[in-house]
């Protein structure tokens, strides 16, 4: 399925840029993410997983390929840290035994940290002159992957090894006109497949600045 919508989308970028001919312009854009992961594994009790969303960034470039007078696509290439805060109540898990000398200790606000490439391809449709829709699939590429936890004076770091580091989201957008080249973006994307049996769930606050 990923690889299907991997295909689909580069076809559908390829096409795009044959079409547009001329009109094409371009931009640099960043702005906030507010984080979090969804924990998804089958036949699995997740009860003792608690994620919490935090605070990260992203920052990158687009370019705009016009379409019609309505319609446009905007393939983009962005940066963005992501991840999410996590709770660990072992108490919750069947398998240990809380009066063995080995069991875990619970453990909070475990710094969960995510690195990666974002390859949206969104499909622009404008509505009035201020206002602007965004959809279509976004490709990701994972750069880093990695757990943070403070033991006392020490900060442990735990790095994820994920060998299927490609991954598919789904993205929505919303953008206002703020200037001529200025625009205030909304948007939110969800992970479609799984990497490390999570999917990423993000919102986004930022700005896009047409050059």
């Amino acid at each position: 399925m990923k690889k299907i919508i991997f295909s689909l989308t580069i076809c559908l970028f390829i096409a795009a840029v044959s079409y547009a001919q001329n009109d094409i312009s371009y931009g640099i854009k960043g702005g906030l993410n507010y984080a979090n992961l969804i924990y998804e594994f089958e036949d699995s009790n997740n009860d003792f997983l608690d994620f919490n969303a935090k605070v990260g960034f992203y920052a990158g470039g687009f370019i705009n390929i016009s379409l019609s007078d309505k319609f446009s696509l905007q393939p983009e290439l962005l940066y963005s840290s992501q991840g999410a805060k996590l709770d660990i109540d072992y108490s919750q898990v069947l398998v240990f035994d809380q009066n063995d000398p080995t069991f875990f200790e619970n453990e909070e606000d475990v710094n969960v940290k995510q690195s990666k490439l974002l390859l949206p391809i969104l499909l622009q449709y404008k509505i009035g002159s201020d206002f602007s829709l965004f959809l279509g699939p976004q490709i990701t590429y994972t750069l880093n992957f990695e757990t943070e936890v403070e033991n006392g004076d020490e900060l442990v770091v735990s790095r994820f090894q994920d060998d299927d580091k490609i991954g598919v989201d789904a993205s929505a957008r919303i953008g206002y006109k703020a200037s001529e080249n200025m625009m205030i973006e909304l948007g939110y994307f969800r992970g479609l497949t799984n990497q490390n049996s999570v999917k990423a769930s993000v919102f986004q606050l930022g700005l896009a600045y047409r050059l």
